[in-house]
């Protein structure tokens, strides 16, 4: 048992358990809000649905959308913060991030030799975040305002996942045998390898449907939508002889076009989402060109990148180039703070500012010479090491950038 008040650690024959919680404050302190507001809210919404059964109306209708989305996203929240629980499970080959609320469990399984190490960052507002860096996605392990409080946390991960036990100072992890990259395939890698295509090298991605995606943009859709559908059919309604005249109606039209056209492009990224189980992309490789391909039911959009040159690749990282400009303005302070842990003598030791670790997006560029043919975009340095490596072999013609 550790000594920290966000978890307990237990064990369970050969698996080991980290069960987070929180004090009594911090759980029904929410729960106590949010079902207050639900108590409110929900007459709010019982006398709007009164209303449209017994005298029904459109505008009615799509006044009450927002309120009823409200509601659910409320209630979601009121039940999670009761029955929500997250567990980090251990055992002899991965651990294992488990959330359960009441009958509903979502698993996420890492193997130890997908890690690479821990790291922690902190954002504008001084939050400091601690995450385990994978060859894949990272996953973010706790937030806290003083970093510190990462002490016993990082010390079970470090006693626990062999891979984490060669980390030597606070700046970097010491270059072992173990610790060096490895070019394979990650585990949680969307990417396919077909190797049997003649001379090129194809590899296909298969669009899954994301429930938390979807659940995230139908509420933001029925929200600002019915709001702007509200506004929309109030001008019909007062359209008349005594009521509003065309030229308040186009002024008001014009006005809203800007929100319009918000809710289409929220309405088009919903639809995306729907449509992703039925999308496959392909990268193909030839001595001759790249071609990229995303196919929607079966219907092919193709792109072709003649090449005539050897191809050099090179990791793009924009999260890293986006953020180079903030990690330099905060640098000084963040060694401040860095001197300050290690003289409280916390029980671990992180990489400090691991930009390159932390990035959710790597990509590929692909130069001849100095031109820039195309980019591959929307990796983890996992998949773009591992796609590299497969190319290399694969295509006498393309070579990893020194």
């Amino acid at each position: 048992m550790f000594p920290s008040q966000n978890f307990k650690y237990v064990e369970h024959g050969k698996q080991k358990k980290l069960v987070f919680k929180s004090n009594p404050l911090e759980r029904f302190g929410p729960a106590a809000f949010f079902g207050i507001w639900l108590t409110i809210w929900s007459i709010g919404c019982i006398a709007m649905l009164v209303s449209m059964i017994t005298d029904f109306s459109w505008f009615m209708l799509l006044f009450s959308v927002p309120f009823f989305a409200a509601w659910v996203a409320g209630a979601a929240a009121f039940v999670y913060s009761l029955f929500g629980r997250e567990e980090i499970v251990f055992d002899s080959e991965a651990v294992e991030f488990v959330n359960t609320l009441l009958f509903w469990t979502r698993r996420k399984r890492i193997p130890f030799k997908d890690i690479t190490g821990l790291s922690t960052s902190s954002n504008q507002e001084e939050q400091f975040t601690l995450s385990l860096n994978t060859i894949g996605k990272s996953r973010t392990l706790m937030t806290s305002h003083r970093e510190e409080n990462f002490g016993p946390l990082a010390e079970v991960f470090r006693q626990e996942i062999p891979t984490l036990r060669y980390e030597q100072d606070a700046n970097s992890i010491e270059p072992t045998e173990e610790l060096e990259p490895r070019k394979k395939q990650p585990t949680d890698s969307e990417w396919e390898f077909e190797p049997a295509f003649g001379d090129q090298t194809v590899f296909t991605n298969f669009g899954r449907l994301e429930l938390s995606s979807i659940l995230a943009l139908l509420f933001i859709n029925l929200f600002w939508n019915g709001i702007v559908a509200t506004f929309l059919f109030v001008p019909f309604a007062e359209l008349g002889e005594d009521g509003m005249e065309k030229a308040q109606f186009v002024c008001l039209y014009i006005f809203m076009i800007p929100f319009i056209i918000i809710g289409c492009l929220m309405l088009l990224a919903l639809i995306a989402q729907l449509l992703e189980p039925f999308r496959k992309t392909m990268w193909e490789f030839s001595d001759r060109e790249i071609i990229r391909t995303v196919f929607y039911f079966g219907i092919p959009l193709r792109k072709s990148y003649p090449l005539m040159l050897p191809v050099q690749m090179q990791m793009s990282n924009p999260d890293t180039a986006k953020s180079s400009l903030k990690s330099l303005e905060g640098k000084s302070t963040r060694v401040e703070k860095s001197k300050l842990v290690r003289r409280k003598k916390t029980l671990f030791k992180l990489k400090k500012n691991a930009n390159d670790e932390q990035a959710t997006s790597y990509g590929i560029d692909f130069y001849e010479k100095s031109r820039l043919v195309v980019t591959w975009e929307g990796l983890t340095k996992g998949d773009a090491d591992w796609l590299t490596t497969v190319l290399e072999k694969e295509q006498s013609v393309y070579r990893v950038s020194k």
